[in-house]
């Protein structure tokens, strides 16, 4: 969870006595897995029943660890020559690893 901060300086000036600020430097949560729990929460209200993504990297894992939580299944293309780590996370995770040709 991102911690929130109270910025009571930064409001002074527009009479603000509560505001607060994400403290996004406290999290080790990337720009990408913010970006795909997103996605993975639309395909869930969408009802769909599986999500894809290609990756060549952590995205996969991300992805993969979302839709496990939210349920869609999820299916990740990476190819091969790509870190082994990536995609034993990704399949760790619960999603389904495909081997692309890019």
């Amino acid at each position: 969870m991102t911690p929130l901060l109270h910025a009571s300086r930064l409001g002074e000036r527009p009479g603000l006595d509560r505001l607060y600020i994400k403290a996004r430097d406290r999290t080790d949560q990337s720009f990408k897995a913010r970006g795909l729990s997103a996605a993975v929460s639309m395909a869930k209200t969408l009802a769909s029943k599986r999500s894809a993504l290609p990756t060549a990297g952590n995205a996969g894992g991300a992805a993969a660890a979302y839709a496990a939580h939210a349920r869609p299944r999820c299916v990740i293309a990476m190819a091969r020559r790509h870190a082994i780590r990536n995609r034993a996370n990704a399949a760790r995770l619960g999603g389904r690893t495909l081997d692309s040709t890019a």
